[in-house]
């Protein structure tokens, strides 16, 4: 790895960059121009406190969501619409994979909202 200061990371608009020096748990890998973390150290923390975690990802989602939602169509948009085909064979995969799941999940849904489903049924044949 190439060795770079915080600094010239920042500037650079880097997420990593690497020290050349050991954190204080003795990991040689790069660090987080945000805090100045270790990656190593960072990584296992997540995986010690999954609930805690789970916690801060879900406060940062509900207050950033609708820039978290706006970036996720432009990429979805862009990046369906270049690969059509390989998302067809997730879903042709997926489905073939789990017919006991998406049929259970499909009844629920039925079970849940058989009124407004009937509704929308009602609706539509009546506007024919």
């Amino acid at each position: 790895m190439k060795i770079i200061s915080r600094m010239d990371a920042k500037l650079d608009g880097l997420k990593r960059y690497y020290t050349g020096q050991p954190c204080k748990h003795g990991h040689d890998l790069g660090r987080y121009v945000s805090n100045g973390s270790c990656v190593k150290c960072h990584y296992l923390y997540q995986q010690a406190n999954p609930g805690r975690v789970k916690k801060w990802r879900d406060r940062c989602y509900l207050k950033n969501k609708e820039k978290i939602l706006a970036r996720n169509r432009v990429y979805y948009k862009k990046d369906y619409h270049a690969n059509k085909e390989r998302y067809k064979g997730y879903m042709v995969k997926y489905c073939s994979e789990n017919k006991e799941k998406i049929s259970a999940r499909k009844k629920r849904y039925w079970a849940e909202n058989k009124d407004t489903e009937n509704a929308k049924r009602r609706a539509r044949y009546a506007n024919k």
